[in-house]
């Protein structure tokens, strides 16, 4: 099963494109304004703070996932979402054979979600991978969360096999 979230880029360049306007009209306002303004640059300031701290929450919430499980090895990606074609400081691809795979968990915060996968590590050490799917909608994670129940469920058949 191949899942992503590639249709949210646009949403994203937009969202980015509308803070770099506010960001322009608040300067011009307060160039017109300077003078009628007291203490102008405790205003610039808080608008060049409060613009930082958004483009930093949507930095790091926008990233694009993807999963993918078709054959043996499972295959997870998070990448930026605007310009990772020339900066890929911001991904992370992991593959593994979908035998690793121990369990899964899928946190849920109020602004940011998470995948965590546990694999195993050598003979009684679990690894923990990260990713960040703050951006997939329900449906998909949904889906995602069948695929991955499937994974693990064959895993542990396999190992109550190998036991007997």
């Amino acid at each position: 099963m191949r899942i992503n979230n590639s249709k949210l880029r646009n949403s994203i360049v937009a969202i980015y494109f509308v803070l770099v306007f506010a960001v322009i009209v608040n300067m011009i306002v307060f160039g017109l304004f300077q003078d009628w303004i007291e203490n102008v640059t405790i205003k610039w300031a808080i608008v060049i703070v409060v613009f930082s701290v958004l483009f930093l929450a949507i930095h790091t919430i926008a990233k694009y996932f993807e999963y993918d499980s078709d054959g043996e090895i499972l295959v997870v990606a998070n990448k930026g979402m605007v310009l990772s074609e020339f900066f890929r400081h911001r991904e992370k691809i992991v593959e593994i054979p979908k035998r690793k795979l121990l369990y899964y968990k899928v946190k849920d915060y109020i602004i940011y979600r998470s995948l965590n996968l546990y694999l195993k590590s050598g003979n009684a050490y679990q690894k923990r991978i990260k990713f960040n799917i703050t951006l997939m909608p329900k449906k998909k994670i949904k889906y995602l969360k069948m695929s991955l129940d499937k994974i693990v469920r064959n895993n542990k058949k396999a190992i109550n096999e190998h036991r007997k």
